[in-house]
């Protein structure tokens, strides 16, 4: 793997000099490398940490030109706790090469002066990646934003992301590598859909849905535990309409084709986190005094694990919910609106997800109090109601 990549590079470099003999005239000025670059940033290290485990750095050193999306800390902190430990794991290094070569763009350096308002770039890792253009640039297909473009090397360009791409075909992160899989639905659904317009820079919506209930025990769909499967419903609601503000609307209870408007598709979304840590972790520490994720090293004494474990229906505890057998990485269908039909608008969208899109702009929490901000991830109310 580690020669393909280097040979893939060695080519992209003498094809891209080739077709440009002042090659070495237009960039000999930048001193650093693309890699000394992220080494030089001190919010880019897990990336050279990731760098290093991978064995890149020789291939990210080379002559280029190589256009790299490069993921911040922060991004690196939003996936599962589990999933970047597996990514890490030495015995998983094709894995994380996949994820790191899906960030470069061998045999070019993109400015964002040459982007087109929507493209379709093949990456090193070989799939293709989705990049758009309209006052900000959107990378990938889960709203990834350049926070920082245009950070010339010596070998090419790097642009700052607030997200970690994930390749179509995975990763597999499991838990463990004997986390059991999904158990089936047993006839229960719980579908969830939420709604976007920012999914390609522009007003198109998009309706994406997802079954819950294949990630949950088939004792909360009994009679008596109706309270209980409410819970779940409300929590899973109210927290998505605050950490997903940005490039979804809140989540409603049912199918996309139910609208009758948002009907062209499926086109399916893989690998996004189920239930991301930032949810789980409080819930699964008080109920079950489980650590899902961060929680348990972050907080003043830690917790164990979150295992498999059977539910206490009667006592109104479902904590088989914290465990790895319910948390695999799902797939979303994804349905677009198809415009001036159904009831839809001239960009394909229900009238209600449309107000949301053009009234929805993200707010921040700073120095405790809420301002309208595009890196922001609160709705207004959710601002008010969390920012102190």
């Amino acid at each position: 793997m580690i020669k393909s990549i280097l040979a893939i590079c060695a080519v992209a470099s003498a094809s891209a000099q080739s077709n440009s003999s002042n090659y070495d005239a237009k960039w000999s000025h930048r001193g650093k490398n693309i890699v000394q670059l992220a080494q030089s940033v001190p919010d880019l290290s897990e990336l050279v940490t990731a760098l290093i485990a991978g064995q890149l750095t020789t291939a990210l050193s080379g002559k280029g030109p190589f256009t790299v999306f490069a993921p911040t800390n922060e991004a690196f902190a939003k996936l599962p706790s589990k999933t970047l430990a597996s990514l890490l794991d030495p015995k998983n290094i094709k894995q994380l090469q996949d994820v790191l070569t899906y960030h470069v763009i061998a045999g070019a350096a993109v400015f964002s002066k040459d982007l087109k308002t929507f493209q379709m770039v093949k990456t090193l890792e070989g799939d293709e990646l989705k990049i758009a253009k309209a006052g900000r640039v959107i990378v990938g297909t889960d709203g990834a934003e350049v926070t920082s473009a245009d950070n010339a090397a010596s070998n090419g360009v790097v642009h700052i992301i607030n997200g970690v791409l994930i390749p179509p075909t995975g990763p597999a992160p499991g838990p463990s590598p004997t986390a059991p899989t999904p158990a089936p639905a047993s006839g229960n659904h719980l579908w969830f859909r939420g709604f976007t317009c920012l999914q390609f820079g522009n007003k198109l919506c998009r309706c994406g849905e997802v079954d819950a209930a294949p990630r949950m025990p088939a004792s909360i769909f009994e009679p008596q535990n109706k309270a209980a499967l409410q819970r779940y419903i409300d929590i899973t609601v109210k927290f998505y309409s605050y950490r997903f503000s940005k490039t979804l609307s809140k989540l409603e209870v049912g199918r996309c084709k139910d609208t009758k408007v948002y009907t062209e598709g499926p086109f399916g979304i893989q690998g996004i986190s189920w239930a991301p840590d930032a949810l789980m972790d409080p819930i699964c520490a008080e109920q079950c005094h489980c650590s899902y994720g961060s929680y348990g090293s972050a907080g003043t004494a830690a917790l164990p694990y979150c295992k498999d474990q059977p539910d206490d229906p009667k006592a109104g505890k479902f904590c088989s919910l914290c465990g790895p057998k319910y948390n695999q990485p799902i797939t979303i269908s994804l349905y677009n609106g198809v415009p001036n039909k159904n009831g839809a608008d001239n960009d394909g969208c229900r009238p209600q997800d449309a107000a949301l899109c053009k009234l929805g702009n993200p707010w921040a929490c700073s120095a405790g109090k809420c301002i309208q901000d595009q890196s922001g991830i609160y709705t207004k109310s959710g601002c008010a109601e969390r920012c102190h």
